[in-house]
């Protein structure tokens, strides 16, 4: 099982709590991490946790200027996000691989993620994305269950080579003609039109407990949960963050010092926003707002503490009654 991640410098944390948790869960794993303007100290990090958990990680150091033509349009994106377009010029043996945001932690088996069935005119296979807007989609020409999250993909690294895949995808985000706000995963949508191979919610739950998630009716077949939005766990208090500073405990000493920041205002915003419209729903007697408000008392009581207790998703109880899908 091969895992791919990137990052600049300010993820480098993320990326060690990843293979730290990702080697929990699957010793069999090697990995590679592409990594542009690391630190020597972030660079030290990582070759202690190679040496600490005996597992094989390859470095691959990309030049900033490789980047430098992109067009970042969002806040939260980085010219890193970019890097898995290299990933057929940099890992020139091919074969298949798992790429894995850095701010993603392992909680399971990823075998049905590694041996997923890719057909021949598909470029990845991917999680559908549970909360795609209506104009994102319509942008790009996709319904609803056709756009993924390209934080957890599969796919063939000759498939990509062969497809041009890094080539295209680069020149699009360098287009200043294109004004997607979503970087890297809004061109990955575009290229493949809706044609993915679909993988089940668990390989890439976002960790935010208020919306419906087909994996919180299977808490055991949660492998992966995804860190969306700020704050990043080692920045500050988030829903699933105990499960990421858990993972984090068995490396701690080697990580770099974690200084929470203080969320900034536009977050603190959103997350009032978000809270309101939660209430105002549950006031309303809305079904969809009721069944946030038991997805979130389930998750802060059972599913985070069950995976504190036995450092997995196996023994966590599903919720009784299973939770309506408000889409349905």
């Amino acid at each position: 099982m091969h895992i791919v991640t990137a990052s600049d410098d300010n993820y480098a944390i993320g990326v060690l709590v990843l293979i730290g948790s990702a080697q929990r869960h699957n010793p069999q794993a090697r990995f590679t991490v592409l990594t542009t303007g690391w630190r020597a100290e972030s660079v030290a990090a990582l070759d202690a946790v190679r040496e600490r958990l005996g597992c094989k990680i390859d470095r691959i150091d990309v030049a900033a200027e490789r980047l430098d033509r992109l067009i970042i349009r969002r806040a939260h994106l980085t010219r890193a996000s970019a890097l898995r377009f290299l990933i057929p010029d940099l890992i020139p043996e091919g074969g298949r691989v798992i790429y894995m945001d850095c701010d993603m932690v392992v909680t399971g088996a990823l075998d049905e993620a590694w041996r997923t069935r890719i057909a021949e005119v598909q470029l990845l296979a991917a999680v559908p994305c549970p909360t795609p807007t209506a104009a994102v989609c319509a942008a790009l020409g996709l319904r609803k269950g056709t756009y993924f999250n390209s934080g957890l993909l599969v796919f063939d690294v000759e498939t990509w080579r062969r497809e041009d895949v890094g080539a295209t995808g680069l020149r699009m985000l360098s287009d200043p003609e294109n004004e997607q706000l979503f970087g890297d995963e809004a061109t990955l949508n575009e290229m493949c039109g809706g044609n993915f191979a679909k993988l089940p919610s668990g390989l890439n739950v976002y960790a935010n407990e208020t919306g419906f998630q087909p994996a919180f009716n299977a808490p055991d077949s949660i492998r992966v949960l995804h860190y969306t939005i700020a704050p990043k766990p080692w920045n500050g208090p988030r829903p699933f963050g105990a499960i990421w500073h858990h993972e984090a405990a068995r490396i701690a000493d080697l990580l770099p010092p974690i200084s929470p920041r203080p969320p900034s205002l536009r977050a603190r915003l959103r997350h009032w926003n978000g809270t309101r419209k939660l209430w105002m729903g549950w006031a309303a007697r809305k079904p969809d707002y009721r069944e946030a408000f038991r997805i979130r008392r389930y998750v802060r009581d059972t599913l985070v503490p069950g995976y504190l207790a036995h450092g997995s998703m196996v023994a966590v109880p599903p919720p009784d009654p299973p939770f309506v899908d408000p889409a349905a």
